[in-house]
């Protein structure tokens, strides 16, 4: 009898069996589908995934006789010999589980079956079984070295979906979860047969929430020792602490926590998410923001209470080790980017959806929720309700301005409240007060004149070209000392460097006037006397206040002047800012909206919502299709990323020689994952096309065998110092800036630091 092998040789000499490979990976399958109640589904599927190398045409590709044989359409069709709807996933998933799911794969089985043709679409690969003789000697195979019986064993049922308040897409999050457990199973299993020790690295730490909420505790205590905040401040911040914590009885599921600004919601969020993993054994805890910015702020704190955190994504400085862990969600704590998280939901490519199925049974706190994408919404809300419903998971939407999505036509939403009163917590935290100047224009001349008389104020605009002349004309008024520029056209380290001085010159009551986009609303911890607004949706209008008099306790008033700029041409970065925008100045024509008002927070968003357009066309008939690429396709939180462009800043100490070695990297070793990680702190993304054709030079990418290759690519070196200033950051021209001006700020366009 002949023996037949899976893979080459391990660097013991040794073979790998397909009948121990596929034992294996049932196994690991079985136990990887357990949260999903799908175990007996994972096994039969890891026993079939690879049942097409039982084939001598493999075997010749193993021993380099034969090149590339397709091995995964022979499994697929066995799998649909168990009939019906089941029989159709699991061969959707073994036939997907080297490249991408499709949902239309009969006439590839049915052609495999009939032997019409040994080569298949799209690749036109070879079948390694094909004819209705092979596959009769190949079932026989599997049923003699797995006792996988196919004609007599019956497959488990999935799940019933009836009460998904979407059925397609609950349908499609089912099978990418399942083939999620088949590729994590079949690509660890292949590791392991090279690496024994690959599991136990690749697997992290067990999530511990009874000691973890110890040190959370230890560190809150610190934080609050050396606390300059007044003491009725910490007394509210006490207080939503102690409701998190007791929210997390609560059985899991959907949930809200809606919370001023300022109130240390980050802690908050942790404590409740330890609590209720401890009460209801969840595994694991993913915190979801929308800016990198915010992500290393938050993982900084969060490290000092849980060492093993995983940060995930594009621009983090991985290890080996920790990019194991990463290509696997493998990590107690996992903080990571909307993007990243929110488009691996939709994904169809093997590498990205590996990890999904390590979503079940965890806390899933999406922070700053106001950010969801407005044209993805109801594809968004959909599935985070399925991972309730379906996967064990409690989700948490925290933010100060809590969206009513109630009022989205044909959605269905009750998450449980954390705070039990949260008009209450805002009555008590109302640390600003608001004029209103939206019925008439304001020439940004008269804002300038204004700041310049003040020693504590910021301006925040919505376009970058009214931000840079805001602060030019400032630049006349007042001296450049004590004068500060904001915006993502500056790189992660000179805007960590400007905050720093903001934050030193403020707390030294020195004279400190800020210009800035929306960069600074969300999550940045800076505290102004006065702050100025340019006329935006409520919800960043909020959130700019929270920049206002942000430690002051009752009694204490920061002041907050909200403005439409007397500016030619367009005034917000898209379509959808705009109309949230203009729905907030209908409102102001008949009365002052109150900031801190849950029921004008709420009448706003009946505004925004009821009316507001169904997702994207393009998404809804790709889910409606069951398109899987489709879906992938549409499913874009960020259209465009813009161009990614290296500059040489050097005005700190980390960043003295940086340019220099990347730029020699770059050029000797190509665009690599390296180069960018390194790169991250003096890169910046813009959509100016001009500028970057123009100026900057495009980054050299190798094949395999180190041979350049001529391919587009979205990053870019900036080797011309004049195009970097030192206090606005990079700047090409007046002219190729307002070609280039929409959707550059914020999260509902292309957002300015954020990242997947």
């Amino acid at each position: 009898m002949e023996t037949y092998y899976a893979h080459s040789q391990n660097k013991k000499g040794e073979w790998e069996t397909v009948e121990h490979h596929l034992k294996r990976v049932g196994k690991l399958c079985a136990e990887f589908a357990q949260p999903l109640r799908c175990d007996g589904f994972g096994r039969t599927a890891g026993l079939l995934h690879d049942a097409g190398k039982y084939s001598p045409l493999f075997q010749r590709v193993l021993r380099h006789q034969q090149v590339h044989v397709d091995h995964a359409v022979p499994g697929a069709v066995l799998a649909c010999a168990f009939g019906g709807k089941a029989a159709h996933t699991l061969g959707v998933i073994i036939r997907a589980h080297h490249s991408s799911l499709q949902e239309d794969i009969r006439p590839v089985l049915e052609q495999a079956l009939r032997g019409t043709e040994r080569n298949v679409p799209p690749k036109n690969d070879t079948l390694s079984v094909c004819g209705p003789d092979e596959y009769t000697e190949l079932m026989k195979t599997v049923q003699r070295e797995t006792g996988l019986d196919l004609r007599h064993d019956s497959l488990q049922q999935l799940p019933d979906l009836q009460n998904s308040p979407d059925r397609p897409l609950a349908q499609m999050l089912q099978t990418r979860m399942l083939y999620s457990c088949l590729v994590d199973a079949d690509y660890s299993a292949t590791e392991e047969f090279y690496d024994e020790a690959y599991l136990q690295k690749a697997s992290g730490e067990p999530l511990q929430p009874k000691n973890l909420l110890k040190s959370l505790q230890k560190h809150r205590d610190e934080v609050r020792a050396n606390s300059t905040s007044d003491k009725a401040l910490n007394a509210m911040r006490d207080r939503l602490y102690d409701e998190c914590v007791a929210a997390a009885e609560q059985r899991p599921g959907l949930f809200t926590l809606t919370a001023p600004t300022g109130m240390g919601k980050t802690l908050d969020l942790l404590a409740f998410a330890l609590k209720h993993a401890e009460k209801w054994g969840q595994k694991r805890i993913f915190v979801v923001l929308p800016y990198l910015s915010i992500i290393e702020q938050n993982a900084k704190e969060y490290r000092s209470i849980v060492p093993d955190l995983l940060e995930v994504h594009s621009q983090v400085k991985a290890t080996d080790e920790t990019r194991q862990l990463a290509e696997r969600w493998a990590a107690p704590l996992i903080v990571t980017t909307t993007v990243g998280f929110l488009e691996g939901l939709f994904a169809c490519h093997a590498p990205d959806c590996r990890r999904l199925h390590q979503a079940a049974d965890s806390v899933i706190v999406l922070d700053e929720a106001q950010s969801l994408p407005p044209r993805l919404l109801d594809a968004t809300l959909h599935t985070l309700q399925e991972l309730c419903l379906h996967y064990g998971c409690t989700v948490v939407l925290s933010t100060a301005t809590q969206p009513a999505f109630q009022y989205r036509r044909n959605m269905q939403w009750h998450p449980r409240e954390i705070v039990p009163n949260p008009q209450a917590l805002f009555a008590s935290a109302r640390r600003v007060e608001v004029e209103w100047r939206v019925k008439s224009v304001t020439p940004l001349e008269r804002i300038a004149d204004e700041m310049a008389g003040q020693k504590s104020v910021c301006a925040i605009l919505n376009l970058r070209r009214h931000a840079r002349r805001l602060y030019d004309l400032l630049k006349q008024r007042c001296s450049g000392d004590g004068l500060f520029f904001l915006s993502s056209d500056l790189c992660p380290a000179h805007r960590e460097k400007m905050l720093k001085e903001v934050r030193g010159r403020l707390k030294e009551k020195l004279p400190c006037r800020l210009v800035s986009t929306q960069c600074i609303e969300a999550g940045v911890d800076i505290d102004f006397a006065c702050l100025y607004r340019a006329l935006a949706p409520l919800e960043a209008v909020i959130q700019a206040a929270g920049r206002c008099n942000r430690n002051g306790g009752p009694g204490s008033f920061g002041r907050v002047i909200v403005f439409i700029p007397d500016e030619e041409g367009k005034l917000y970065p898209d379509a959808w800012y705009e109309s949230a925008a203009n729905k907030l100045r209908v409102m102001l024509e008949n009365r002052a909206v109150d900031l801190c008002s849950l029921a004008d927070i709420e009448a706003y968003y009946r505004r925004v919502y009821s009316d507001a357009p169904e997702d994207a066309k393009e998404l809804r008939d790709a889910i409606k299709q069951l398109d899987y690429p489709g879906a992938d396709r549409a499913y874009q939180v960020i259209p465009s990323a813009g161009f990614r462009v290296i500059v040489p800043y050097r005005g700190n100490e980390d960043c003295t020689g940086l340019f220099d070695a990347v730029k020699k990297e770059a050029l000797a070793c190509g665009l690599t994952p390296a180069v960018l990680a390194k790169a991250r702190p003096i890169t910046v993304t813009t959509f100016d096309k001009d500028g970057v054709q123009e100026f900057c030079e495009p980054l050299p990418q190798f094949d395999f065998r180190g041979r350049r290759i001529e391919k587009s690519t979205d990053c870019f070196l900036l080797d011309q110092p004049k195009c970097y200033d030192e206090k606005t950051g990079l700047y090409f021209s007046d002219k190729t800036r307002c070609l280039t001006e929409k959707n550059k700020e914020g999260y509902h366009g292309k957002a300015a630091g954020s990242g997947h």
